[in-house]
This record gives structure tokens, sequence and C-alpha cells, in this order.
């Protein structure tokens, strides 16, 4: 199928159903519209050395298919950067429970400040050296499957998902705070 998004469509998550002659439906299923470009991955990507070069800011769209499939992604990366990531699997009604993790060009892990919303990875990372870092996005339990899907947000902006207080009463003006991933230090 191909679907032509508006220019002006609002961002966010829409809903849509498949309907068939005789009554069936697929259900209520999301579709992301999105105001970053969009990169979707291709088999193979499963090892550093196949890793997909993306170029921020991008929205990546996989699939962890098949036992222990991993993704990779290369981003190149200069001392002071400071890289966001937010994975929306679960939240889109995925059955992936996303992994991450950053590898330099060695094949390092790196250390990152994570959080989460859901079971949904939100990170934060910056490069002790400029180079080419590796994103590595895999299940929990080393699984896959078709439906074993994901978008993953990478900007240099921050990202803040939480906000305190989370609710106010009506008609009265309410200060709030909304509460970020803090620049990771080295």
């Amino acid at each position: 199928s191909q679907v032509n998004v508006a220019p002006d469509a609002a961002v966010g998550v829409a809903f849509w159903d498949t309907f068939c002659a005789s009554g069936g439906s697929s259900g209520s299923l999301p579709f992301v519209i999105g105001d970053l470009p969009e990169f979707i991955e291709k088999e193979s990507n499963s090892s550093l050395n196949t890793a997909h070069a993306i170029e921020l800011p991008v929205t990546v769209n996989g699939q962890i298919h098949g036992e222990r499939d991993l993704d990779y992604y290369a981003v190149q990366l200069q001392t002071d950067d400071v890289i966001y990531g937010e994975v929306l699997a679960r939240r889109l009604g995925s059955k992936l429970e996303p992994t991450i993790t950053i590898f330099d060009a060695l094949g390092k892990q790196q250390n990152y400040q994570e959080d989460t919303l859901g079971d949904d990875p939100l990170f934060a990372f910056r490069p002790s050296a400029a180079g080419t870092y590796f994103i590595q996005i895999g299940n929990v339990s080393f699984h896959g499957s078709t439906s074993h899907v994901y978008r993953m947000n990478l900007t240099r902006k921050p990202v803040a998902p939480y906000v305190f207080p989370i609710g106010a009463p009506a008609g009265v003006a309410t200060k709030f705070s909304f509460i970020r991933i803090s620049r990771p230090s080295l």
C-alpha cells in the first residue's frame, strides 16, 4: 500500500483500520506522522560492520525479525555533540521490548544516560572523542517477528518526557516544570 500524508497533517499518532467485504476489520492501528526525515532499515545491518550510516536529525523505522536479530546504526559525532534518542515500540502496540547499547568504533560499550516511557527507552549520549559511534537496538528476549517494529527519533534537541505537577485544577493558573534528560557529563 501507499499512503500520502498531507503536508499540513498534524504531527503525532493517527489511527487507521482496514476492512474487507465480509465485514472483518484489522482493528484500530497506530500510524505515526513525524516531523523528522525518515529512514527505513534494510537487512542486513546486524553487526558493526554492516551498520546503516545515518545523519541527525532522523527517525529510523526498523524491525527486529528472527532469533537474535540486532540492528546497528552508525553516527558521526564530535566531542561536544550530545544526541538524544527516543524509541517508540510498546507505546505503538509493538511486541518489541527494546534495548539500546552504544559502542565506539572499536566496539567498546559506551556509557549514556537512559530513562524510559513505559518499556520504551529514552537516552542521551555525549561522546568522549570525535568519531563514529554505533547505536544497537535489540529485544529483551532476543526473539523477533514481523510485529517487533520500532521507530527511533534521534536529534540534538533535549527530550522532556515529564512534567511536574502532572495536573492542575480547571481555571487556575499553574506553574509547570518540564523535566528533561540532562546533558550527560563525561
